[in-house]
């Protein structure tokens, strides 16, 4: 074997190895940042029993919300590589900032340690499963569609139970709702390796760019199974 390519083999790994601890540091980071960002809003607004009135008597207001949402995420995936490294970062601390607003109500509807608890449980959890999505030598890509359809099934289980209001279904969906983001999460995690070698490491805005969308999914993850567990293990007040 030729030794010079050897040598080269090893320093193009060392490089991509190098490159993808950077990316990784800046993806948790941010995701850090919109949680912190989250948490805080939330926290802040539910010490304001007024604040709370007019979300639980004019509901259009959070439903509003729920729509600027899913706007924001569609326009800072689809652009992820048109707009403005300085925008998407905006866009993502908007995005976290009006989450804070739309999950406040959990503080009344919950107690605190209840809460705190879900919290160390999903951070456990979250842990945990993103070590074996970046260590896994299986293919989780494969899963991308079962969980598409998966997604899928939990909102219009969840859409008709609203009406329903059963119990057992109630405790189906969540349970199920677990085990799918907890997959999610080792799925996404690995695909964050594949997205860095998208990255222009020359180029800060790149870094940048993609680290925010790699944010954005982990983020996501990391609050809708936050938001199941403590619908399972919270007591209502």
């Amino acid at each position: 074997m030729n030794f010079k390519q050897i040598i080269k083999d090893s320093i193009i790994e060392q490089n991509t190895s190098s490159n993808l601890k950077v990316y990784l540091n800046q993806v948790y980071g941010w995701m850090t940042c919109g949680l912190l960002l989250t948490a805080f809003v939330s926290f802040y607004l539910a010490k304001y029993s007024s604040f709370l009135q007019i979300v639980y008597t004019h509901p259009y207001i959070i439903i509003s919300l729920v729509i600027v949402q899913l706007i924001t995420f569609i326009i800072l995936s689809s652009f992820i590589t048109k707009l403005n490294s300085t925008l998407l970062t905006a866009g993502f601390m908007f995005y976290s900032f009006i989450t804070g607003v739309t999950i406040t109500s959990i503080f009344s509807a919950y107690h605190y340690y209840d809460i705190a608890n879900a919290f160390f449980i999903t951070a456990s959890m979250f842990g945990v499963t993103s070590i074996y999505g970046y260590t896994t030598k299986s293919n989780l890509g494969r899963f991308s569609n079962t969980l598409i359809m998966a997604l899928t099934g939990i909102i219009i289980a969840s859409i008709t139970n609203i009406f329903l209001k059963n119990s057992i279904l109630y405790l189906i969906i969540n349970y199920v709702s677990v085990v799918v983001f907890i997959v999610l999460i080792a799925y996404d995690t690995q695909l964050l390796k594949k997205i860095s070698e998208e990255v222009d490491f020359q180029d800060p805005s790149s870094i940048r760019r993609y680290s925010i969308y790699g944010a954005l999914r982990l983020y996501l993850d990391f609050i809708n199974l936050f938001l199941t567990v403590l619908k399972i293990t919270g007591d209502r007040k």
